[in-house]
């Protein structure tokens, strides 16, 4: 039988507090008796583990298809990459040339000679999150002067752009050690691109980042790809987690 709400948690509650009676007493208690609750604690121990798992599963599921992001409410548009929505073919690996692509929408970029460059896809903690997955970027003996990624927004956008609107980024990184940090959006149209830049110190966990369209030279009849490149600069010897990334768009005259 199975009990929620009040009642649920009465139970629950109970329980604990028989186990932590039993701790307090462990000293006093036979051996025989001692062996028997432990494997008592043991079993529960399996059982509760292999509950939370499933949980984890079903939210993790859930959280693929949420449209919950940090950019707030009125947005136009909004898209979170492969990488924090589904499990990726290969979770881990060794990063063995520029321009490697992580997934059909993400690629990993950087410059030197000699670079040791793992990429690490993780399972993010679903009490607090709001993406499933991270990713997490380790560089050794890492002699290049930047590392970065490369998202291409989806196709669906160019045929939606208008000069009148903000395209943003938001979500959490986390470096071990202070790196630059640059965010620059690509617009091609034609045979033309257009590029807006900014650039951060990055010693915080969230980011907000909007650029705004309306000065741009631009026949938005035209345009062909739209992308972001998030550029770390001198990034030796630390490890990026990127635990969420997404993009939206809104209308301008929210300014």
């Amino acid at each position: 039988m199975i009990y929620f709400g009040y009642l649920g948690r009465a139970i629950s509650s109970a329980y604990l507090k028989l186990w932590r009676r039993r701790l307090q007493r462990v000293t006093g208690v036979k051996t025989a008796k001692l062996r028997q609750q432990r494997r008592e604690a043991l079993t529960l121990q399996t059982q509760l583990a292999d509950v939370i798992e499933r949980m984890d599963d079903e939210l993790h599921h859930r959280l693929g298809d949420s449209k919950t992001y940090r950019h707030g409410s009125n947005m136009l548009w909004s898209w979170r990459p492969e990488l924090w929505t589904v499990t990726c073919p290969s979770r881990s690996g060794p990063v063995v040339q520029s321009g490697a692509r992580l997934t059909s929408n993400t690629k990993v970029f950087f410059d030197g000679g000699d670079c040791a460059v793992i990429f690490k896809q993780l399972r993010n903690d679903i009490s607090q999150g709001f993406a499933p997955y991270g990713v997490a970027l380790e560089l050794f003996q890492f002699d290049g002067s930047f590392l970065s990624l490369a998202i291409d927004l989806p196709d669906s956008l160019c045929g939606s752009f208008a000069k009148d609107e903000l395209i943003g980024l938001s979500g959490e990184i986390f470096t071990e050690r202070a790196t630059g940090f640059t965010v620059r959006l690509n617009i091609k149209h034609g045979c033309n691109m257009e590029q807006l830049i900014q650039a951060h110190d990055l010693n915080w966990s969230n980011i907000g980042v909007e650029f705004d369209l309306e000065h741009l030279k631009i026949n938005v009849n035209r345009v062909e790809k739209i992308w972001f490149d998030l550029v770390f600069e001198t990034p030796n010897f630390n490890r990026i987690s990127l635990t969420d990334i997404a993009f939206s768009k809104r209308p301008r005259g929210e300014i």
